[in-house]
């Protein structure tokens, strides 16, 4: 049915900047992560055709400052606009546990789903240097979509649980040889390089070109490095995968900064600003 139809766009996409997507049907719209300022977020929201009181809901996939600072000002988003549920996993909320007055948070075990009006989310395990962090794959009756970034590695459970989306939200986050000569503390760049870290181009090329079936419509690469990576970079390498692997869906890469425009079922509808 065209009214379980899956839309998505990024409000930002980086490190720098913060990250938050949006998941939305023609009658529902959930929020992935908030780590996008405030008034950034709500001058995206405009540029996107939303008004923040049609987000009925907020996922939050760890809680590392560029996905969650929004939640930590004085009257964040959900408080303005009445946005009354908050889901993420139960250790991940521990972390988040100092946030004052206390956001209306829900708890979502890694394998479990809930119901926002006819989108199904559930939260998936990954492998990254937080306390308990998810990727989530959302489903409605006829289409599925999944927002998989900040992960080291590719894991067997979620190349079985995401393969055959159509749609997917997936990290290509730098270039390795730009990460080693960035000049960054040895610490971070190992971090980053690590399989709890976050994945590099040709990692997302690899992993994309397993997830990526004839099922698959449109894939939005997403939290690429402002520093150590480039979209045609990334754009480069994974296209290239993909083709040999005969895979001729849409590929774009998400602004650090700025809303994408919107792919899925309002694909072409609203066009990216130049800049916020």
């Amino acid at each position: 049915m065209l009214s379980e139809r899956l839309s998505f766009c990024s409000l930002g996409s980086s490190s720098q900047y913060g990250n938050c997507y949006l998941v939305k049907t023609a009658d529902t719209c959930v929020m992935v992560d908030y780590g996008v300022r405030l008034r950034r977020t709500e001058k995206a929201l405009r540029r996107a055709g939303l008004h923040p009181g049609e987000i009925d809901a907020i996922f939050i996939t760890h809680e590392h400052t560029d996905h969650t600072q929004g939640l930590h000002i004085k009257y964040p988003l959900h408080q303005r606009y009445g946005i009354e549920r908050i889901f993420a996993t139960p250790r991940t909320l521990k972390r988040l546990s100092c946030i004052t007055p206390s956001p209306p948070f829900y708890p979502l075990k890694p394998g479990s789903t809930v119901d926002v009006s006819g989108i199904r989310a559930r939260g998936l395990r990954k492998p990254h240097d937080a306390a308990q962090p998810v990727a989530f794959h959302f489903r409605t009756s006829s289409e599925s979509l999944a927002v998989v970034t900040d992960l080291g590695e590719l894991t067997p459970g979620l190349l079985t649980s995401l393969r055959g989306s159509e749609y997917l939200i997936f990290e290509s986050n730098h270039d390795v040889q730009m990460e080693q000569a960035s000049g960054r503390p040895l610490a971070v760049v190992r971090r980053v390089l690590g399989s709890r870290g976050h994945l590099s181009n040709r990692q997302a090329a690899r992993g994309l070109s397993r997830l990526a079936t004839d099922q698959t419509r449109e894939i939005m690469l997403a939290h690429l490095s402002c520093e150590c990576n480039e979209p045609e970079l990334a754009l480069q390498e994974v296209r290239g995968r993909l083709t040999a692997a005969g895979w001729s869906g849409r590929l774009a890469a998400a602004a650090p900064d700025r809303f994408s425009g919107w792919l899925g079922a309002l694909s072409g509808n609203i066009r990216p600003s130049a800049g916020l």
